[in-house]
């Protein structure tokens, strides 16, 4: 998965090592479908995003992520249109918490490392934004991620 997600693996060879792995012969769509269907949208979460990109701030999904689930979520979730810019691992053949994909993503952003708020649900991600330069909130369910906004003197 972490060779899928870095782009050294294509769709197909990856459809192929899964099956053989799991000893099963899914056809490629049903398995992509059943792969890909993990995610939900998080209202506040996209609400929240909006309203700061309303208020100014430039805003980017940074994700580990492979062409069939980026794909499938950008048909899913038209929410994803919130953000100005994708700074994604297979793309990049970077993996989060690799310092070069945050690097990356505040180039792309237009701004310092300092300027940047990194948002992930993994610790282990946003302490190597912070060790980056970043500043970095780690998302749990019980985060009030407005509120740890605000805390970073972000205005929205």
């Amino acid at each position: 998965l972490r060779r899928f997600d870095g782009g050294a693996v294509s769709t197909k060879g990856f459809h192929e090592r899964v099956m053989r792995i799991v000893g099963a012969d899914l056809p490629y769509l049903d398995f992509f479908e059943m792969y890909n269907d993990i995610f939900t949208l998080n209202g506040p979460v996209a609400e929240v995003i909006g309203r700061v990109k309303a208020a100014g701030y430039k805003t980017l999904l940074l994700s580990n992520t492979d062409p069939e689930r980026f794909g499938f979520v950008r048909r899913r979730f038209p929410e994803v249109g919130l953000f100005d810019a994708f700074v994604l691992s297979y793309e990049l053949k970077l993996l989060k918490p690799d310092p070069d994909i945050y690097l990356a993503a505040a180039r792309l952003a237009g701004a310092a490392p300092s300027e940047c708020v990194f948002i992930d649900d993994m610790e282990e991600n946003v302490r190597a934004a912070i060790e980056t330069g970043l500043a970095g909130i780690h998302y749990r369910p019980e985060t009030d991620l407005e509120a740890e906004l605000k805390m970073l003197r972000l205005e929205f």
